[in-house]
């Protein structure tokens, strides 16, 4: 059976399983050809995987997963220790606040009829799988991108968690001022924040850079 992927043809005779890993020892035309790996499809297309691919993928989940496990745990200890609604001052301006939010990040479409958990849920899990084929098809030199996503792909799945066994978001961080109060937030809402605000900051250092490209 002969496959041509990215410009190589490659000529194999063992019968293809659908979800199966292939490694191949040898691949004319294609230097190194042991450093690559290939996954069956259901069209029985083989889908090429690098290994710098793989290797850049780990290298960045670890911010994810310490994103997510910090994002449980405070929202553990906030609904063990804390009361629904009753504030705990711990500095001027900051408050300890436990709240159950049906809605989105800072309680957007929190007074909603109900839809709306499935709704985030949905486009949660559409974003973190987005985000994955975008952080596997970074260069490793991206290095601020992918701690960017790495972030977002935190925060979203921990909130997904939350969406899909309680049916509600835990926060239970509140900034205020006099009588102005920012709506309540967690680990979650901050890590997609920051990612965020990372993401726009290297837009903007994209865009600076071409210009200058431009005018020299």
């Amino acid at each position: 059976m002969g496959y041509a992927v990215r410009g190589w043809s490659v000529d194999w005779s063992i019968e293809s399983v659908e979800g199966e890993w292939w490694q191949p020892e040898y691949v004319a035309g294609m230097p190194g050809a042991r450093a690559y790996r290939f996954l069956i499809t259901k069209s029985h297309h083989l889908l090429l995987i690098t290994q710098e691919t793989i290797e850049n993928m780990l290298r960045w989940t670890w911010i994810s997963a310490l994103v997510i496990v910090l994002d449980l745990a405070t929202k553990w200890l906030a609904s063990s220790y804390l009361v629904l609604h009753e504030p705990v001052a711990i500095m001027p301006m900051f408050n300890l606040t436990l709240m159950h939010n049906t809605g989105a990040a800072f309680s957007f479409l929190s007074s909603a009829a109900g839809w709306q958990r499935w709704f985030f849920s949905i486009i949660a899990l559409v974003v973190s799988i987005g985000i994955v084929v975008w952080m596997r098809r970074l260069p490793a030199q991206e290095r601020w991108s992918a701690i960017a996503l790495a972030l977002i792909l935190g925060g979203a799945l921990g909130n997904l968690w939350d969406r899909v066994t309680l049916g509600y978001v835990v926060d239970f961080i509140q900034i205020y001022y006099e009588q102005w109060a920012w709506p309540a937030f967690n680990i979650a809402d901050s890590a997609i924040s920051i990612g965020a605000v990372m993401l726009v900051i290297d837009a903007l250092r994209a865009h600076r850079r071409e210009r200058s490209a431009q005018n020299s």
